[in-house]
């Protein structure tokens, strides 16, 4: 009979990954700071007031093609998130991806807040790739490509990224309210600065400031971690499975 036990645990290796059979909790947060006194330029007051949409992405591996990567073009499902929102092209995409977990975290309704959701990655599936869109805008968003949680063998306790505005390359638009302008032919992600895009009308144009203010902060801090192991007992197939905490 085959007893299989999943147990908490802390695992300490020297290798560059992570024990096989591993299955971690972490807590995904994101915070936010686009506030008038911070970024006056444009600052959306009302129709929609500044806002930021829900959090989607998933855990996966690193022979998964991401959500998105600068410098490389997005697919359909991301320009329709990265424009308008909606999750709905990206939830198809995903029937087409490998991942262990799909990642949804509720919304934030004003420009400055916080929202917080649980996510799993394991052994196989070590990396995180999650996307918040900012609300109105062309096409901006803030996220993470392929956040790698295996370092050194062990599954890191915490990490924390601040995120720029990144411009998808799907719409012209250089100002939060500015009106649907396709990029055609579809240009390449990459990230603002306080003098990139160079247009002096541009949302983010602070040529005065060395660096954009900090817009938003993801953080995943691991909450439980679990161990797969194995016995044969008796000679006889069979599978339990329990868990401690």
């Amino acid at each position: 009979m085959l007893i299989i036990f999943l147990l908490s645990t802390t695992v300490l290796l020297t290798n560059s990954s992570c024990l096989p059979g591993m299955l971690v909790v972490y807590r995904l947060s994101l915070r936010t700071e686009w506030n008038e006194k911070t970024f006056p330029k444009q600052f959306p007051q009302w129709r929609p007031s500044a806002q930021w949409s829900k959090t989607v992405g998933y855990s996966h591996s690193s022979s998964s093609s991401p959500l998105f990567s600068i410098g490389s073009t997005v697919s359909e499902g991301v320009r329709q998130f990265a424009e308008t929102g909606s999750a709905d092209t990206l939830d198809l995409e995903a029937a087409n991806k490998t991942f262990l977990d799909a990642i949804i975290s509720p919304p934030i309704k004003q420009g400055v807040g916080e929202t917080t959701t649980t996510i799993f990655v394991d052994t196989n599936h070590t990396k995180v790739s999650v996307m918040t869109k900012l609300v109105p805008s062309p096409d901006w968003f803030v996220g993470l490509d392929s956040l790698d949680l295996c370092s050194q063998g062990v599954f890191i306790e915490s990490v924390t990224t601040e995120a720029f505005p990144l411009d998808a390359g799907t719409d012209n638009g250089f100002t939060f309210t500015s009106p649907n302008w396709a990029t055609q032919p579809r240009g390449e992600v990459f990230t603002m600065t306080s003098t990139f895009p160079a247009h002096p009308a541009g949302s983010f144009n602070y040529p005065h400031l060395a660096r954009l203010p900090t817009l938003a902060v993801y953080s995943l801090t691991k909450l439980r971690e679990y161990t797969l192991l194995q016995h044969e007992v008796g000679g006889r197939q069979g599978n339990y499975t329990a868990i401690t905490e």
